[in-house]
């Protein structure tokens, strides 16, 4: 089984990226890096293809949510 590792670099001048480090020694701690990382190429990747899937895939709620507030913008619309 071949397995691959990958690294990048955060720019500690740059306050979003120190909090980002932060965050990252955090999940590591609980053990959650690595599923975080996996998540979350797929959902960029899936969201810049056009597609709520993986959106929709790991926060179930948000489907429920984006229904509701489609079917208000809809109801506005037929008011007009």
């Amino acid at each position: 089984m071949a397995r691959f590792k990958f690294n990048f670099w955060l720019d500690c001048d740059k306050d979003n990226e120190l909090l980002l480090a932060d965050t990252i020694d955090d999940l590591k701690r609980q053990r959650a890096f690595t599923a975080t990382i996996r998540d979350g190429i797929r959902l960029i990747c899936d969201l810049r293809r056009g597609s709520l899937d993986v959106l929709f895939e790991l926060f179930p709620w948000v489907r429920a949510e984006f229904l509701d507030y489609m079917q208000a913008c809809l109801r506005r619309q037929a008011c007009m």
